[in-house]
């Protein structure tokens, strides 16, 4: 009997009203594969304004964070993605500044769209196909106010004001307050339940965001002043209600693949009691055998066979980048006109510049700030071969760029690029861009033998201007020696 009414409440867990009287419909486990997603259609937009090319940001559940892949527009309008992710996935899709669009993707299949640009009504706006078409289109036709992320973008683009103030019982009931107000738009939102809960579980799960956000900025400000003090012990409390983070649809999101460790994180420093999908657990080594490829380590035979053990559909994708791993070092090797750098992951603030710079004791460099995307960038790139050319004995050129540009992009890009290469974080390239005032790519510094920047040009200046620069330091850097000498 017992076990009668537990398999019971297993099957109507997922619709049973929870959390506010919501009722919860989850969605299922993500399909694992290796195969490619594939995701084209069309943008219908006035000639005036055309944007030729689209993007979209996949939220990488498997792999390091996500990544990013552009698609130019054909003469009608078309465009066409390949996303290779190893399992059920989660898209932006950007067509000129800003983000328009968040659908799913399956492996195997294909999603398609048509964008017409040419209205604001969401109903006409978006037509999707294919995978996913349901959701797809119930999603982009809820309004933006509805969508799970509306409260935490509104928050963020005031955050220095809330934070200003510090005055975390203001803002707890005031985000409180609006965090009530999204739920209840949600729940008598038009679209279907799916959807729905999607928006619904996603919407708290960020509000939690805004809370850990808004109690960790407090922090640092009273460390910075030798305080000891932090956030009340209730501040949590709404943000921790019910074990909401189980549900399979908070994969989807932005922070699917870090509902593992958001779950520890609250259970030890907040006492509440989170679970997670175990979706994260089946594919655990696979995620780090993901994260080794994308460092650039190769996998050995015992690791690739503990990750097929545990996610056979996965075996061919991992297989084959690690074979493709191993075929790039060897180009490596034959091409060592080239070198990958890296730095890791948790350097931040001013010490980036540190960690890059510190690679090249005693050498004069040139650092370029580049993304893939960026064609005065590429151009200028073959501008200056003949200057690396008459320098190339004499001064390191060192190449920088961040998670703007796809990875997979930029390492087919770089073996033409000779050079010392660097791929930092999207936090790392904002801090090192705000400590060396760097506004706008193409950017170049010239950094003496002790790592200081003597010179700094805002777009490519000409070989000329660069090489009046770096006679001027080698120039000293020979004085200097013969001084030492004597």
């Amino acid at each position: 009997m017992k076990r009668t009414i537990l398999i019971l409440t297993w099957i109507i867990l997922p619709v049973v009203p929870i959390l506010s009287q919501q009722k919860i419909v989850d969605m299922a486990e993500p399909t694992l594969s290796s195969s490619a997603s594939v995701f084209e259609g069309h943008v219908t937009k006035q000639r005036s304004d055309y944007t030729d090319s689209v993007r979209v940001y996949v939220f990488d559940l498997i792999g390091k964070e996500g990544f990013t892949l552009y698609s130019k527009l054909d003469s009608t309008g078309y465009f066409r993605f390949e996303v290779l992710t190893g399992c059920t996935t989660a898209l932006s899709f950007m067509h000129g500044k800003s983000i328009e669009g968040y659908l799913l993707v399956e492996p195997g299949e294909t999603t398609s769209l048509t964008l017409n640009e040419k209205t604001k009504d969401p109903v006409l706006r978006w037509t999707f196909g294919g995978a996913h078409s349901e959701w797809n289109n119930g999603m982009n036709r809820l309004p933006s106010d509805m969508r799970f992320n509306s409260l935490y973008n509104e928050v963020s683009r005031h955050w220095a004001k809330y934070t200003e103030d510090e005055d975390e019982f203001h803002f707890k009931e005031e985000v409180v307050h609006k965090q009530s107000e999204l739920e209840n738009k949600i729940k008598h939102a038009d679209v279907s339940d799916e959807v729905k809960s999607f928006n619904y579980l996603a919407s708290k799960l960020y509000f939690l965001e805004l809370l850990g956000g808004y109690a960790m900025t407090l922090n640092e400000k009273y460390l910075q002043r030798g305080m000891d003090r932090s956030v009340s012990k209730d501040f949590y409390r709404e943000a921790i209600k019910g074990d909401f983070l189980r549900f399979n649809a908070l994969l989807y999101t932005p922070m699917g693949n870090r509902l593992k460790r958001l779950a520890a994180v609250c259970n030890e420093q907040r006492g509440s009691h989170f679970t997670y999908p175990q979706f994260l657990d089946k594919t655990d080594y696979a995620h780090k055998g993901m994260l080794y490829l994308s460092d650039n380590r190769l996998l050995n035979d015992r690791q690739l066979k503990a990750i097929g053990e545990r996610t056979p559909e996965l075996m061919d994708l991992i297989t084959s980048q690690n074979e493709a791993l191993r075929e790039r070092n060897r180009d490596l090797l034959r091409n060592p006109m080239y070198h990958i750098r890296y730095i890791d992951d948790d350097v931040k603030g001013k010490d980036v510049y540190h960690a890059i710079v510190d690679q090249f004791e005693g050498k004069i460099l040139v650092m370029d700030f580049w993304a893939t995307w960026c064609m005065p960038c590429r151009m200028a790139m073959e501008s200056m071969k003949p200057l690396k050319e008459e320098y190339k004995d004499k001064v390191t050129f060192v190449y920088v760029t961040g998670e703007t540009s796809s990875e997979d992009t930029w390492r087919q890009l770089i073996p033409d690029i000779k050079g010392e290469h660097f791929f930092i974080t999207d936090r790392q390239w904002k801090d090192l861009c705000k400590q060396i005032k760097v506004n706008s790519i193409p950017a170049y510094l010239v950094i003496d033998w002790e790592g200081l920047i003597t010179k700094q040009f805002s777009g490519f200046p000409g070989n000329e201007a660069i090489a009046k620069e770096l006679d001027k330091r080698l120039k000293e850097k020979e004085e200097k020696g013969m001084k030492n000498e004597e």
